[in-house]
Parts: C-alpha cells; sequence; structure tokens
C-alpha cells in the first residue's frame, strides 16, 4: 500500500499544475498573495486566478471593484416592496419571507438564483417563485461553495450520516489531490 500524496507548500517555485490539484484555504491564498505583493482583496475564485497566474508568470488584471449592495429594504416590508438589483437576503427580508410562507421557508438555490437574476421584481414575486419551485430538484451548488457540494454528495452516499461525520470526511477529502478524491468534480 502507498502513502498518500504530501500535499506541497504553497510557495513560488510551486508550478500551476501542482497548486491545481490541490484544495487551498482561503487563508493560505491570501498569505501567498501577500508574500507575492499581490492584491488580497476578491473572493476565493479571484484568489486562485492570481496565485495560478503567478506561478505562471503571468500578469492578472487588478481586481475590479464591486459594486455595493442595495442595503436593507424600506420598513414595513410588503408584497409590493420592490428587491433592487443586487438585494441580498437580509434578516429582514428572511423573517418577512418565514412569516408570508411559513417554517418550511429556506433560502436555496432556487431562492438565490432569482434574486441575483431579478430587478425591480416584489416580494410577491419571490414568494411566487419560491411556491412554484418547491417540485424542482435543486441545483448542485456553484463550484465556489465546494463544501456545499461536497456535502450534497456525501450524504446522498451516507444518508443518516451526521454533520460531525461529514465534516471529518471533509477534512480527508480536501486533504486528497483532485485526482483521488472519490467524489471527482463534475
Amino acid at each position: 500500500m502507498t502513502d498518500p500524496p504530501v500535499r506541497p507548500a504553497l510557495e513560488a517555485n510551486l508550478t500551476s499544475a501542482e497548486f491545481a490539484r490541490w484544495y487551498w484555504t482561503v487563508v493560505e491564498l491570501r498569505a501567498f498573495c501577500r508574500r507575492a505583493g499581490l492584491p488580497v482583496g476578491g473572493v476565493k475564485r479571484d484568489l486562485v486566478e492570481r496565485v495560478a497566474a503567478s506561478l505562471d508568470g503571468r500578469s492578472v488584471a487588478p481586481p475590479q471593484p464591486q459594486p455595493r449592495p442595495p442595503g436593507p429594504l424600506c420598513e414595513p416590508l410588503l408584497d409590493t416592496t420592490i428587491l433592487p438589483a443586487g438585494q441580498r437576503m437580509t434578516r429582514q427580508l428572511r423573517s418577512y419571507l418565514e412569516l408570508r410562507i411559513g417554517d418550511d421557508f429556506r433560502v436555496d438555490s432556487h431562492v438565490r438564483e432569482f434574486m441575483t437574476s431579478s430587478s425591480g421584481t416584489t416580494v410577491a414575486d419571490l414568494v411566487a417563485h419560491w411556491e412554484a419551485t418547491r417540485d424542482t430538484p435543486r441545483s448542485q451548488p456553484d463550484a465556489q461553495f465546494e463544501y456545499n457540494r461536497f456535502s450534497v454528495r456525501w450524504h446522498a452516499a451516507h444518508v443518516g450520516g451526521t454533520p460531525a461525520e461529514c465534516r471529518a470526511a471533509w477534512f480527508v477529502y480536501r486533504s486528497l489531490p483532485l485526482d483521488q478524491r472519490p467524489f471527482p468534480e463534475e
């Protein structure tokens, strides 16, 4: 039996191909960026792109400032309240939706997709969309939600498994190179 491969240190002499085989935390990626004099802002996918480009000797365009999302909605919330473009799920909006829909309300992929792709719709439109998508299969979480993607697949394969067991399996999973993981990415 062979020992599992050991993840290399994230240093400037690492090849981008070897870098891409492994899981890196945002903390590790930002630390590399600081040492390399690269910007440390942005989401994980931005950091991964920046590190890979640096390891390849390529330059990467500086991160573009993101528009600020709208703040809280004006009280009181009503079904006729307009959701501006980029509106996030605030506590205030979630509370209203839980009162309006009931205890079954959950922010799922259908709700997230509706909120990111809709502009000028109302809270009533969001409620109608939530109700219309209840029998629609959940989509796979986006690639940047690596743990969420893993946990969906893990729980499907380990019916009755506990969250603690899933987290323990996640730490083992992410310690392996991509080509040796039990759930290859689609």
